[in-house]
């Protein structure tokens, strides 16, 4: 089975996993190459949030954007219900699907449903298209996914929104919100699959004050330029953070690093 081992550290080997692994060592990592900016952060190691500083924060701006970050950022924090509260009390309007209107739209969209608009919102959802959302409520704007679709059209734009800077929420480290993991056993390049190509690469890249991924480097190659642009790659394409923050709560960059290891057993 192909593996490809996603790890914080690597100091040591680790045996062929059946899937992706974490391998936490706590030694420091003896780099071949040009070392990792000390400032940069690990995917598997990221620092820290304080959830009543976080809550103080979001709470003395009392403003909805703030208890959106919060609810970003500490998603099982201990004032979630106290966020949500204030959101409802700032923003009476926001759209918000009932456990009865998400149960219809489900089941408008099951697999025996074959019509015309169950398909278009069916593969909007699938592919967590943006256009396809709003095609779908502009073609079929009485269905039962439309006010699903519209909640989660309006969820988008609040997420873009968590990359803004808001005046007096900071600082704070950035914040990982996609897989520490984003690279899998099927991303083993092809090329390199059939050379049977392997070995170790760790990479660094700057997060980007939309959250995004950019300027990765290479800090120790796996001794394959197919291999390395691969991480880089994939690493610029799946990797998204809310972004880190000064003091005065504007949005800056940071850097994060990772180490993979590529093996076929």
């Amino acid at each position: 089975m192909l593996t490809i081992l996603l790890a914080a550290y690597l100091a040591q080997p680790a045996p062929p996993p059946a899937k992706p692994l974490q391998v936490p060592n706590p030694s420091p990592y003896d780099f071949v190459g040009m070392p990792v900016p000390e400032d940069a952060t690990n995917v598997f190691d990221e620092a820290a949030l304080d959830d009543d500083t976080i809550w103080s924060l979001a709470k003395d701006l009392d403003v909805v954007r703030g208890y959106d970050l919060y609810l970003a950022l500490m998603p099982s924090g201990d004032h979630v219900e106290e966020a949500e509260d204030a959101i409802r009390r700032l923003d009476p309007l926001r759209l918000r699907i009932s456990e009865d209107e998400q149960a219809a739209c489900d089941a408008a969209t099951a697999p025996m449903a074959t019509d015309e608009a169950a398909n278009a919102y069916r593969s909007a959802f699938q592919w967590d298209s943006k256009d396809r959302m709003e095609a779908a409520t502009l073609d079929f704007p009485h269905h039962d996914c439309t006010k699903v679709a519209r909640t989660l059209l309006a969820e988008r734009d609040r997420r873009v929104r968590l990359t803004y800077s808001l005046a007096g929420f900071g600082p704070m480290p950035h914040k990982l919100l996609s897989s520490p993991i984003f690279i899998r056993d099927g991303d083993y390049p092809a090329r390199a699959l059939r050379a049977e190509l392997t070995g170790r690469v760790t990479i660094s890249w700057t997060v980007g004050t939309t959250g995004r991924v950019n300027n990765c480097e290479i800090h120790e190659s796996s001794g394959s330029s197919i291999l390395d642009e691969a991480s880089c790659r994939l690493a610029e394409r799946r990797l998204r953070y809310i972004p880190a923050r000064n003091e005065a709560g504007e949005t800056i960059e940071s850097r994060g690093w990772t180490s993979i290891l590529f093996q076929i057993p």
